[in-house]
């Protein structure tokens, strides 16, 4: 990737109004959308927060996950419409993480929501539908605080140097994030509000109207 030395751009970088993905189409290389974990598809409740109402914690798994040696439990609510985002992008795109948080955490959490999702039913056996939202959550390529940029004590989230190590060239890689000042190329931002927990957050859902053409 040669980069302009006035833009500090890539030579070859547009600048596209924002992602829109036709179903209709069959792209040869679909495009990569990166999404961030927490406050984009979760919520963390750790110890030493304060109460969040007790209407919005009835769904949160509680997870536990050991990072530097040490073993932390902290509880997880799923954002609605996370599941139904992720099986549009596995169909539709090519989805992965992209966290400024510890990998350890990460894969805790995508083990444990995939897991959560297998034994909501609680039939004896699952259902088609069952295993396809446990899949919405497995085999996502993840990069994590390691892979961030370190600019002055700040982390940031490197499209460019993904596009290094992707089929896909900058200008089909996008991030979907509630922070729009943690990445390199804020152009390819998709921005979503921060989840506060809130059981009757519907901003994933309405991206997913304004994401895709039927």
């Amino acid at each position: 990737m040669q980069i302009c030395p006035i833009s500090r751009k890539p030579f070859d970088f547009t600048y596209p109004k924002n992602l829109i993905i036709d179903k209709k189409k069959n792209a040869v290389t679909p495009p990569t959308v990166c999404l961030g974990l927490e406050k984009t598809l979760i919520y963390t409740i750790r110890p030493e927060e304060s109460a969040l109402p007790e209407s919005w914690t009835r769904s949160a798994q509680e997870l536990t996950y050991v990072e530097d040696g040490e073993s932390i439990t902290c509880k997880v609510i799923t954002r609605p419409g996370a599941t139904e985002l992720l099986q549009e992008l596995h169909e539709y795109a090519q989805p992965m993480i992209y966290s400024s948080q510890s990998e350890e955490f990460v894969e805790s959490v995508l083990s444990l929501l995939s897991t959560v999702h297998c034994e909501s039913n609680n039939s004896e056996e699952l259902r088609e539908e069952d295993y396809e939202r446990a899949e919405a959550f497995m085999d996502l390529y993840v990069w994590s605080q390691k892979q961030c940029a370190n600019q002055e004590g700040k982390l940031t989230k490197s499209l460019g140097t993904l596009s290094e190590f992707s089929d896909n060239g900058i200008n089909d890689i996008w991030l979907l994030d509630h922070q729009s000042t943690n990445v390199d190329f804020r152009d390819h931002l998709i921005p979503v509000p921060a989840f506060t927990g809130a059981p009757y957050d519907m901003a994933l859902f309405n991206l997913l109207e304004d994401l895709f053409i039927h």
